[in-house]
Order: structure tokens, then sequence, then C-alpha cells
């Protein structure tokens, strides 16, 4: 009797190991975790697998737009000078996205983007970040060095999760 109990646990091991397995590469850490792998071998292609890098420089360049029209304190002039460059980045938002685009990837390929979070292993990935899942949305919160958390907005695409806004919260 004793010999049919060995099979058995193993075999339900094996079957606890592979289903845990494909669960976990279901997970946005997981992805958050090839990101990072992708950056690290320098592989642009698995990189935008992973990262949505339209539609982060898009927001990014927005965003600095945008905040770059914020009123100032000061004389009409200043203000006058400020809308200008308002106006003259606003018609540049094409150039500026290809030129992000561009400098992305150069980073990516080069291994020059800074993580202020670096990963031991996947574990370690989904051990010390968080996330808040709604369907096929979810904000992966990690801390990284200096006590900075970062919020990564992610969407499901079947089969991997897809970074497409990246936050520091503080």
């Amino acid at each position: 009797m004793k010999k049919l109990y060995f099979p058995l646990i193993l075999i339900i091991l094996i079957l606890l190991g592979y289903f845990s397995w494909t669960y976990l590469q279901t997970t946005p850490q997981y992805s958050f975790f090839k990101m990072y792998q992708a950056v690290a071998a320098r592989d642009y292609p698995t990189f935008i697998k992973y990262v949505d890098v339209d539609s982060i420089v898009n927001t990014l360049v927005d965003k600095a737009i945008e905040d770059s029209n914020q009123k100032t304190s000061g004389g009409g002039l200043i203000q006058l000078g400020k809308n200008l460059i308002f106006k003259l980045a606003d018609n540049m938002r094409p150039t500026l996205y290809a030129a992000t685009e561009v400098a992305v990837k150069k980073g990516v390929e080069s291994g020059n983007i800074a993580f202020i979070y670096q990963p031991q292993n996947v574990i370690m990935t989904i051990v010390t970040s968080r996330v808040e899942q709604d369907g096929d949305e979810a904000i992966l919160y990690v801390e990284g060095n200096n006590n900075r958390v970062v919020s990564v907005k992610m969407r499901f695409l079947g089969t991997y999760w897809q970074v497409y806004g990246i936050e520091v919260v503080r």
C-alpha cells in the first residue's frame, strides 16, 4: 500500500508545480519581470511586447507640454514668452513623440535605461510588489531604491500583461 502513495504524491506535486508555473506566467508581476529582463538583455523586440511605448511616450510628452503651460508669477512678458514656447512645443508634438521613442529604443538597446527597482527573480517581484487588479486592467506598485514607489498601469492582452503607464507615487 505504501508503494502506491509515493507515485500518487509525486504526480500531485508535478501537477501542482505545472499549474502554479502556468498561473504565474499570466500575472502582471511576471510580465513586469520579463520587461526588466528584456532591458537587462538589451532586447528591444521583447521590451515592446511588454511595454506600449507609444502610449507611454505620448503621455510623457503631453504631460511635459501641458506642464510648460502652467501660469507663472511675474510680468506679462514672462507669460507671453511661456505661451510662445508652449505653442511651439505643441506644434512640435509629432517630432517630440518620434524623438522620444527613438531615445527609448536606444536606451533599451544600450542598456542605459535606469530602473529604480531591480528584481533578483520573478518570485522576489511577486513578494515585493502589490497589485490592484480589476478585470483586464491592473496597477502594479513596486518600491525601489530610496523608498520611491512607482505605479505601473498594465492591461491584459490574452496571455501576458503590457505596461501602458508609469507614474512615481512617492
